[in-house]
């Protein structure tokens, strides 16, 4: 199967052409209709169903606010959101980061404690709740 991507390179520019244009009208919706309470765009499946907030609840939201430049609303909703899409960025672009074992390691870690200290009551980690 490998071979057939290697030999077809119209067929690797098409499917991502293809996505790049998913993309697009996926943004293009998110920006003309906001997520949130009556909204198409479907809640988060963990809080739904435990009450537990998981480390990407808000990120829908927190892009929404990005789309139309609030930044401190998309920080509010969740604090990993922007870090993230800045680590994605600087993976695409630098290879020495992209083949680093440690970034793995690191990011799966930071996501267990943020998932877990946004879950606690307390006045200082209720910040972090979406």
């Amino acid at each position: 199967m490998a071979g057939v991507w290697r030999q077809r390179r119209w067929l690797r520019w098409c499917v991502f052409g293809g996505c790049l244009a998913v993309t697009g009208v996926l943004l293009w919706l998110l920006y003309q209709y906001p997520p949130g309470e009556g909204s198409f765009w479907p809640p988060c499946f963990l809080q739904r169903t435990t009450g537990l907030y998981c480390p990407s609840c808000g990120n829908t939201r927190a892009l929404y606010a990005l789309l139309h430049f609030d930044f401190a609303t998309a920080f509010s909703h969740n604090v990993l959101f922007v870090p993230t899409l800045l680590l994605i960025v600087a993976m695409a672009v630098s290879k020495k980061l992209r083949h680093s074992e440690h970034i793995g390691y690191i990011v799966v870690v930071s996501y267990f404690l943020f998932m877990l200290l946004r879950n606690l009551p307390w006045y200082p980690c209720t910040l972090l709740a979406p």
